[in-house]
């Protein structure tokens, strides 16, 4: 996983624009693992802690992560 991306953050924006973060990374699960996803290397890529956080909201909704304590998320540019 960190050769396939590269050692940095695989988050895209809307123009295919990259981000271009590789301090923390974080593994994201591509389709949630609480919404069934699994934990296979071809579902799972690097994220800074940002955008795991932003893809965490889209799919949970900015409400139940406030109701986890993570606050709401800023998001960035790549």
């Amino acid at each position: 996983m960190f050769e396939r991306d590269g050692g940095r953050c695989a988050y895209q924006d809307d123009r295919g624009e990259r981000c271009r973060e590789t301090f923390g990374l974080e593994v994201h699960h591509r389709h949630a693992y609480a919404l069934g996803g699994s934990a296979t290397l071809d579902n799972l890529e690097l994220r800074c802690r940002p955008h795991n956080a932003l893809a965490a909201e889209e799919d949970f909704g900015q409400k139940y992560i406030e109701s986890c304590g993570a606050g709401r998320v800023t998001r960035i540019s790549p």
